[in-house]
């Protein structure tokens, strides 16, 4: 699946934020007070990584056709 395949090629960290948010449901806000962090850099990490995951998913695309 491509997906996967994408979420592979991610730094373990980056992987483990986008499961905490999208499989866990954790709240960027949740996810700051856990790290440490702020809601911002959690939100500006998240959209790094969508960013990197589309990347990929598209790549993966043109290469299918």
């Amino acid at each position: 699946d491509a997906l996967n395949t994408a979420m592979r090629q991610l730094d373990e960290n980056d992987r483990l934020l986008i499961q905490r948010k999208y499989d866990e449901r954790s709240t960027a806000q949740q996810i700051a007070a856990e790290t440490g962090t702020t809601e911002g850099a959690v939100e500006s990490r998240l959209v790094r990584i969508r960013r990197t995951l589309r990347t990929h998913l598209l790549r993966h695309l043109r290469h299918e056709t």
